[in-house]
This record gives structure tokens, C-alpha cells and sequence, in this order.
């Protein structure tokens, strides 16, 4: 082929990913932490579509449309290659949102479990591991349909092992952070002792998006398969990227920017701001961001809130600092009470290991 010119180069893929409204920190590894894709991500939150409701597979009129419409722009106007969603519940809303784009969606994990059992012999299981077992097996039904699966298929190739007693995992449902280094042995364990339960096992399937960050080390410790909702997210997305070490080169544009920080809300109207059941929290600011004057509102913001947290700091040190005696006049005293009432000067000084007074 003749050389591309810049521009005529294709453009970058993109995920677009489907969030609850359920705001959470997320952990490096979780697919609403921008930093777990080595792509650019553009997260839309459906305004009242809850972890409940989505658990339950049943949408009200309201969050359906506003469903749709939150996969219409995600495909329509931001142009992204793939969808995907922040809850492995979301298998329930597959069906629907394939009626409203024609690219690939891929709203859990799930999806990949008749693949994986077409690869493997019909004697061979899999491990689907889960934050609560007894929540996720109502949806057999549907995994079988989805999946493509008969009686057998569905009854004895996949085994449904929930994480819900592993210690430190419970800030999952209380919407917390994760201790990623707490809870990891615990998962490990879980995987563990499914292998010992299950011997003819020969994959994991981690159906919650809060499990990726741990895949690694179930990997290592069974010495098998695992896949996740990132592994998805790649599957999808790598069928669209070029390949550097062979055939065709230099016929995709380059990111032409790097992955901006994200907060719970953005990319939503007014409007749709004010019909959010949760709170939004702080942002959350990507290792690879660059927030520069003109990039966000909220750039401007957080330097606002720094730069007021670095002077109370600063006012702080100098009132504790002794006084030279040649300043001070005799007979005059020294205030040394505290008459900070805002709560950034105390917050920044204990990060700085200053103690109280």
C-alpha cells in the first residue's frame, strides 16, 4: 500500500463505558479507574439506574430511556469503538442495549463465557467468581440464553463461587474504598479452595468489576486462565488497534492526548446532574492527566481548594514558630491556641505529620 498520510490515518479506538449511578473510588484495575486501559475511556453515568435495579434486571420506563440514550451518545457522538459497563449485572441490560447500536457491546464479563467453554473439552469447568453468589444466580436463566448453552451447559460447565465473606470485600456493597492488599488473600484463597472444590476446572471468570485488580495473583497462585472485565475490554478493543511488530505500520493516529482525570457526573447535563441518586465525591485524577488552566472547571477548583489548604498551612507553621526574643516586647504574651476553624488547615496538617496542638 501507498503511505498514509496524517490525514488519512484512522483514528484511535475508544471504550465507552456504562456506569451506575453508585459512586465509589475505584481501585487501579476496576474499569471505572481510568488508569486499568492503556486506551482513552469515556465513562456516562445513567442517572437512577441504582446497583438494585440493576440487579434486578427490571428498568423503570425513565432510566431505560435514559439508557439508551446514554449508549446513543457514547456511539453516536463520541465515537466509541466499544461499550462496556461498570457492573457485571449489567448482563441483564445486554439484550437491550444491542437494539440500540450496531457496535459491539459487551455489558459484562459474561459475555465471554461461551467462548470459553467452546474452547475447552465439555469434561472442563469454570470458575465464575462473583462478589455475592446467591445474588448472581437468579441469572442462570439468562446466561443460558445469552450464552447459547443447553440443560448440561448450564447446570455443570460453570460454577458460581461468591466473595462475599472475604474479609475486607463488604466495602464493596458499602459503596468504600477497597484495601486492595487486605483483601487480595482472602480472593486467593476463595480461588484456592473452588479448585480443590471443582478439580476439572480450568479457567476463572470474574464476573464483578471490583475482582480485576486481583487476577494477577490468582493467576500465580493456580497457575490458570483468568478473565475479567478488562481482558474483555482488551479482546474488543485490541481487534482495532494496530499491531506494531508486523504487516501495515504507522496507519493509526497516535492519542492525541493522554487519559484525563474523571468525576463521578461528568459528561452529564444539568439537568441529568439533579436527577443523580448518589453524591458525587472529589474527582478522581489519572497518574497520566494533565490539567492545565483550560482543561476543567474542576482543575481550577481543586488548585482553589489547594492553594487555600497550602496558606493555612503556612499561616499554621508561622504561628508555631518561636518568636526571636529581640521581637518581642516585654510583658506581652504569645497566643499559642488554636484559632483555626476551617477544616483544610487541620486535614493538611496531619497529611504533613504535624501534630495538633
Amino acid at each position: 500500500m501507498k503511505n498514509i498520510s496524517k490525514h488519512n490515518k484512522c483514528p484511535c479506538p475508544k471504550l465507552g463505558v456504562i456506569r451506575l449511578d453508585y459512586n465509589y473510588p475505584p481501585a487501579k484495575g476496576d474499569i471505572d479507574c481510568p488508569d486499568s486501559f492503556p486506551y482513552d475511556v469515556i465513562y456516562k453515568v445513567v442517572p437512577g439506574l441504582t446497583f438494585e435495579m440493576c440487579q434486578s434486571g427490571v428498568l423503570s420506563r425513565e432510566v431505560e430511556e435514559r439508557f439508551k440514550s446514554s449508549i446513543r451518545w457514547l456511539a453516536e457522538e463520541k465515537k466509541v469503538s466499544g461499550i462496556s459497563g461498570d457492573c457485571g449485572f449489567m448482563m441483564y441490560l445486554q439484550p437491550l442495549a444491542r437494539e440500540v447500536t450496531n457496535i459491539p457491546v459487551f455489558m459484562s464479563s459474561l459475555c465471554l463465557l461461551e467462548a470459553m467453554m467452546g474452547v475447552y473439552s465439555h469434561k472442563c469447568q469454570i470458575i465464575v467468581l462473583t462478589a455475592n453468589r446467591a445474588s448472581l444466580e437468579p441469572m442462570r436463566g439468562l446466561i443460558k440464553t445469552e450464552c447459547g448453552g443447553g440443560g448440561d451447559t448450564h447446570d455443570n460447565r460453570y460454577h458460581i463461587v461468591g466473595c462475599e465473606d472475604v474479609a475486607g470485600f463488604e466495602a464493596v456493597a458499602h459503596a468504600e474504598k477497597v484495601d486492595t492488599k487486605k483483601v487480595e488473600p482472602g480472593v486467593v484463597r476463595k480461588a484456592q479452595d473452588a479448585l480443590k472444590q471443582f478439580p476439572d476446572s480450568r479457567a476463572f471468570l470474574l464476573e464483578c468489576t471490583e475482582l480485576p485488580p486481583y487476577a494477577d495473583a490468582i493467576r500465580c497462585s493456580t497457575g490458570l486462565p483468568v478473565y475479567d472485565v478488562i481482558t474483555t475490554c482488551n479482546f474488543f478493543i485490541g481487534g482495532l488497534q494496530d499491531d506494531v511488530r508486523f504487516g501495515l505500520n504507522n496507519w493509526q493516529r497516535k492519542r492525541s492526548r493522554r487519559q484525563r482525570g474523571y468525576a463521578f457526573g461528568d459528561n452529564l447535563s444539568e439537568e441529568e446532574k439533579r436527577q443523580l441518586v448518589s453524591k458525587r465525591r472529589a474527582p478522581y485524577i489519572s497518574r497520566f492527566s494533565r490539567y492545565s488552566s483550560r482543561s476543567s472547571s474542576r482543575s481550577h477548583a481543586a488548585s482553589r481548594v489547594t492553594d487555600a489548604a497550602s496558606v493555612a498551612v503556612t499561616d499554621e507553621r508561622r504561628r508555631r514558630r518561636k518568636p526571636h526574643p529581640g521581637n518581642v516586647k516585654r510583658g506581652a504574651e504569645t497566643d499559642t491556641s488554636c484559632t483555626c476553624t476551617s477544616v483544610i488547615p487541620h486535614l493538611c496538617l496531619a497529611l504533613q505529620g504535624i501534630p495538633p496542638i
